[in-house]
């Protein structure tokens, strides 16, 4: 059982982290690649990152800004690093998901700063935090 929801989590992150309100156009691998060289962060970043929204070490600012650059250019974050409402909707009414993205996900508006791309980082980690409680409940 642990292993289908660790697949679910795994499926889930993916969208999220990887998909835009029109997911044809994205290159994930170009994106990962060009945030990866505008922010090189240590593999240990990257690989934590990829598999559940987090990075080891907040005071990264490099790996934060890698969290940043890829939030954007995926959409899942708007210009100003807050989530981006209709990109969360979509994907909530792709999967056939009765609440609303705010409902579920209204919690990680919340987390501001103005440390340098520490609102991103914490508006994605809260929606990677969000999916696992909600795939530890079912």
């Amino acid at each position: 059982m642990f292993y289908f929801y660790a697949f679910t989590l795994c499926c889930l992150l993916w969208v999220l982290f990887h998909c835009s309100v029109n997911c044809v156009d994205i290159d994930i691998e170009t994106i990962w690649r060009e945030c990866n060289e505008t922010f090189p962060a240590s593999e240990e970043s990257l690989i934590s990152f990829g598999k559940n929204g987090t990075i080891p070490d907040e005071n990264d600012s490099t790996a934060r800004c890698f969290a940043d650059c890829y939030g954007k250019k995926t959409t899942m974050l708007t210009s100003d690093g807050s989530l981006n409402w209709t990109t969360l909707d979509f994907i909530m009414r792709s999967y056939n998901m009765k609440p609303t993205a705010t409902e579920t996900f209204g919690k990680c508006q919340k987390d501001t700063s103005n440390v340098e791309c520490m609102k991103s980082y914490l508006s994605l980690r809260c929606v990677a935090e969000t999916i696992a409680s909600l795939s530890n409940i079912r």
